[in-house]
């Protein structure tokens, strides 16, 4: 599944441009600026980079969890991303979003918890 799926850096599966689309891109309805169709979700973000460490993938967990952070950084505490352009989609400001970067800043993929 993460060599399909997760093709880091190749633009591949669910691994856009800002990673990660909500929709592999290759199906036909892919849309990156459509919750769950495409854009990113930084939720499942979230829990893709725990579920990454957990089963031994922890370079391309910490890709990830940097890649988001770099995300909000950029563009702010949005529900979702635009998967090409990381432009904020949904309200602005969401709580959830800025729960789930702090616990990436707080709390980094390594730490024994995960």
């Amino acid at each position: 599944m993460v060599g399909r799926y997760l093709g880091c850096g190749q633009a591949a599966g669910y691994w856009s441009a800002v990673p990660l689309a909500s929709l592999d891109q290759t199906e036909p309805g892919f849309d990156p600026s459509q919750v769950g169709r495409g854009a990113v979700s930084p939720l499942l973000n979230w829990l893709l980079v725990r579920g990454l460490y957990r089963y031994g993938f922890a370079d391309l967990a910490g890709q990830l969890s940097q890649a988001t952070l770099a995300m909000a950084a950029e563009h702010g505490m949005w529900e979702g991303y635009h998967a090409s352009s990381g432009q904020g989609i949904g309200h602005e400001g969401a709580a959830a979003t800025a729960a789930l970067v702090l616990d990436l800043l707080k709390t980094p993929h390594t730490y024994p918890r995960w």
